[in-house]
């Protein structure tokens, strides 16, 4: 029983420290205004956490997935290509309800 409950804390270490390093890298992608592959990196980094959405390191994926949607959203709008843009809003939107800024972004490109 000791030996499997080691091996699995181990995993479950590992996915952490993977999810971890995703989140790291996705950070850098978005920072270099590399939207998609930023979006890639922390959705793996979810999906490494199974989806447990009341672990930490998933809601801070989470969280970095909506602000680089809103990032990829007003590098579309900057770029004029609109449509792009409130369909990355809608899905920020989706994930985060309660961000009053998301609804001001989306407002703002509709109004444009």
């Amino acid at each position: 029983m000791v030996a499997y409950c080691a091996s699995n804390w181990d995993a479950c270490s590992l996915q952490h420290d993977a999810s971890v390093i995703c989140i790291s890298r996705g950070t850098l992608h978005r920072r270099k205004q590399n939207f998609v592959d930023a979006m890639d990196d922390y959705l793996t980094a979810m999906d490494k956490c199974g989806h447990q959405q009341d672990l930490p390191v998933y809601r801070h994926a989470s969280r970095q997935l909506v602000l680089t949607y809103n990032d990829f959203a007003l590098s579309c709008f900057r770029k004029k290509n609109f449509d792009e843009a409130i369909l990355l809003l809608n899905k920020a939107i989706k994930e985060e309800k309660r961000e009053k800024g998301l609804y001001v972004n989306r407002g703002g490109k509709c109004l444009s």
